[in-house]
């Protein structure tokens, strides 16, 4: 598989980016630690992460060589006007 075979709308997934570039700091898990640096992809709204996660699967974006898979969630409940961030 080559980037160029790669769709367009997942096309960043596949592109290796430094822990400077993603801003994120080393998180320490049961099996090791993680950088903040990996392929990352940002889910944009519910319709669209259905068909890039869909996507991402058809093109192999986890494999037997992913270490782990991060997940993180904002919410925010204006009733409240509290933020909750979850990883």
């Amino acid at each position: 598989m080559t980037l160029s075979t790669i769709p367009d709308g997942i096309k960043q997934a596949f592109e290796f980016q430094t822990d400077a570039q993603t801003d994120e700091i080393i998180y320490a898990g049961n099996y090791g630690l993680y950088t903040g640096s990996g392929f990352v992809f940002d889910l944009k709204n519910h319709d669209q992460a259905n068909l890039d996660i869909q996507s991402l699967r058809d093109n192999s974006w986890i494999d037997s060589k992913t270490r782990g898979v991060f997940i993180d969630c904002t919410f925010y409940n204006s009733n409240l006007a509290a933020w909750l961030v979850s990883r």
